[in-house]
């Protein structure tokens, strides 16, 4: 599961710098919908924020994109249409 954090900086069309791990990864794409660093590591966040503060493009660019992904992953109705798929699917197999 993605935290608060990151989902709703993409709600707001923020540009993000993030920890790559695995849900994050499943949701947004370095360069395209985000920025994905190593964790724990200072050097990595840094060159982040400089490399944004360098490039209002790129800013503009990961804030729409990341719009873009919680419109169409993260809004309630789409989490609601999922989490009935997954209920219609368990329901399925009990017949």
């Amino acid at each position: 599961m993605t935290t608060n954090k990151v989902v709703e900086a993409i709600a707001m069309g923020r540009p993000l710098v993030t920890a790559r791990n695995e849900p994050v990864q499943e949701l947004l794409t370095h360069g395209e919908s985000a920025w994905l660093i190593e964790r724990a590591d200072p050097h990595a966040l840094a060159e982040a924020i400089l490399t944004l503060r360098a490039d209002p493009a790129l800013r503009e660019r990961l804030g729409m994109e990341g719009h873009r992904v919680f419109q169409n992953h993260c809004t309630m109705p789409r989490l609601g249409e999922e989490f009935a798929a997954i209920i219609e699917e368990m329901t399925a197999h009990e017949g």
